[in-house]
């Protein structure tokens, strides 16, 4: 696995060190790669992603439209490094199936990946999470309690592949 993320970041640092605006104390520089997702399943790579949105009109039960946007997000994840072209996955890794197990509704949605699924997970995680917070105390033990894990797709590729590109993850929370 290379290390260009981290290079990158130290040379990029060191440059700003170097080149500080006028009143600028160098030795406060603190830095971080933005609007980067990183793999944190355990395997030795950290895969860089982007999160692409967009929002689309919907209608109302009444038929009519409804005044605000649905947002979405797809999130892409990346299967090279973005500067030394290094592969991030092995082929091993590259044969399983993933999928996020949400337990409370009994849901099984298929991932693209391990990386989708870790991502999507953690953000039915904390969905719920926020929704629980911002419930008033009294009427919280009434919600079900929700949690979703990745695992492994135990069904066939074919039936993976047609759920992975119908799935709608706003379905999800």
């Amino acid at each position: 696995m290379c290390n260009c993320m981290q290079d990158t970041l130290a040379y990029v640092t060191e440059h700003m060190k170097g080149n500080p605006p006028e009143n600028a104390i160098a030795e406060s520089f603190d830095t971080e790669i933005m609007h980067y997702y990183f793999r944190m399943d355990g395997s030795s790579n950290a895969v860089p992603a982007m999160i692409v949105s967009g929002s689309h009109k919907v209608k109302k039960v009444n038929g009519e439209e409804a005044k605000n946007r649905k947002k979405i997000e797809m999130p892409i994840f990346g299967r090279f490094c973005p500067f030394c072209a290094e592969a991030y996955t092995t082929p091993a890794e590259e044969q399983k199936l993933w999928a996020v197990e949400i337990h409370g509704p009994g849901s099984l949605v298929a991932a693209s990946s391990r990386a989708e699924a870790d991502f999507r997970a953690a953000e039915i995680n904390q969905l719920h999470k926020d929704h629980i917070e911002s419930t008033p105390e009294d009427k919280r033990q009434h919600l079900p309690n929700v949690e979703a894990v990745v695992v492994e797709w135990e069904s066939s590729r074919e039936e993976h592949a047609i759920q992975a590109l119908n799935n709608d993850w706003s379905d999800c929370f």
